[in-house]
């Protein structure tokens, strides 16, 4: 009885690996250079001649460009407005809740009270400092034994 032929001599795969040899070792020869793996390895990251300052000018253009926009920003009017989606809301509000000097009603009356009692206070303590009659420094003087 002959021997049977091995089954891996004939699938695709054998011959596909068989090829890929002299393949692979055409495409070393092509490629190769005069340097070694590593040291090709290490040159693909090393910087290249004139990238620095490509690099500086590219910054530098930036920051020229961010300057003249912050001057730009700078002397630009601020608009404090706000844009609200709902600026309705600001006339339902309380009649109540009004900044003082905002609202309709006359306020000159209050005004003049209060100018009045504020002078008021003011000639009193003005008095009292031209007359000597000043109560802690009686309560004071009291303490020490000494009277005017």
């Amino acid at each position: 009885m002959p021997s049977p032929v091995p089954s891996h001599y004939a699938q695709p795969s054998f011959y596909l690996i068989l090829a890929s040899i002299p393949a692979l070792y055409g495409v070393y020869t092509f490629t190769k250079s005069e340097d070694n793996f590593i040291t090709r390895f290490i040159a693909r990251y090393e910087a290249k001649p004139g990238a620095e300052s490509d690099r500086n000018a590219a910054i530098s253009v930036l920051v020229q460009k961010a300057l003249e926009d912050r001057s730009l920003f700078s002397n630009a009017e601020t608009d404090y407005s706000v844009d609200l989606k709902f600026p309705e809301k600001f006339n339902v509000g309380s009649p109540i809740n009004v900044a003082p000097g905002e609202s309709g009603a006359n306020l000159a009356e209050l005004k003049a009270f209060y100018t009045k009692k504020y002078q008021a206070a003011e000639e009193r303590r003005v008095a009292r400092l031209n007359g000597n009659d000043r109560p802690d420094t009686k309560e004071i003087e009291a303490r020490l034994g000494r009277s005017n």
